[in-house]
């Protein structure tokens, strides 16, 4: 996976769902650390295992700003994210 490469604002919607209207919700948690990079990426609950495919590689990819503590970078564990996956 090319970690470089800017990624979209949220998981690929997977084509399975797509083809038939579907409708997903999964749950990820993760840590943060103090270089604003997800690690340990995990799902923790999932209607669809192609949805959840496409959510842990979404946040194995994210980068974020890291968490401070008396202005230094220090780890954010348990970081929690919701994602619906659903047609409009």
């Amino acid at each position: 996976m090319d970690v470089s490469q800017p990624i979209p604002n949220g998981p690929k919607y997977p084509d399975t769902l797509t083809k038939r209207d579907g409708e997903a919700e999964v749950t990820v948690t993760a840590d943060i650390d103090t270089n604003g990079r997800t690690v340990n990426c995990r799902v923790v609950a999932s209607s669809n295992p192609e949805a959840s495919k496409s959510s842990l590689e979404y946040c194995q990819r994210a980068r974020y700003s890291p968490a401070t503590l008396n202005g230094k970078p220090v780890v954010q564990y348990g970081k929690v994210y919701h994602f619906k996956f659903k047609l409009d």
